[in-house]
């Protein structure tokens, strides 16, 4: 492991600790608890946004975010990680708006990848199977 320095690792630590800080922050400020269930543990809550565009954002980093749902609470809420991913499911957030790959057995009780329709008939249209 590189010796980074005392000023270094005393840095890491204070930005980790910040950051801490900066998340109970704005959890304190969205409600402590998940929007949807009420379920209450810091570690299982996750921000989500409500217009349901949150990959460029993520994208930016934790700091980055954080700042903004300060800045836009309205644009955000709280759900714990299962409602977050139902959510994401019925609002079809998932996979760039796509639907999720399937697994089918073969006759032979082997599991493969099986692409939605749309996508099997385009490959099929374009002659790449």
């Amino acid at each position: 492991m590189p010796n980074y320095g005392k000023f270094t690792l005393s840095r890491k630590t204070s930005q980790k600790k910040y950051m801490q800080k900066l998340r109970r922050l704005v959890l304190f400020v969205l409600g402590r608890k998940c929007r949807r269930c009420g379920f209450s543990d810091e570690r299982a809550l996750q921000i989500d946004h409500i217009a349901g565009n949150g990959c460029k954002e993520r994208a930016l980093g934790s700091y980055r975010l954080y700042r903004r749902v300060l800045a836009h609470k309205k644009d955000y809420q709280l759900l714990c990680a299962n409602c977050n991913w139902i959510k994401r499911f019925e609002n079809n957030e998932h996979r760039n708006g796509r639907r999720p790959l399937r697994s089918a057995r073969d006759e032979n009780g082997v599991f493969h990848k099986v692409m939605p329709q749309e996508a099997e008939e385009k490959r099929a249209r374009e002659g790449k199977y």
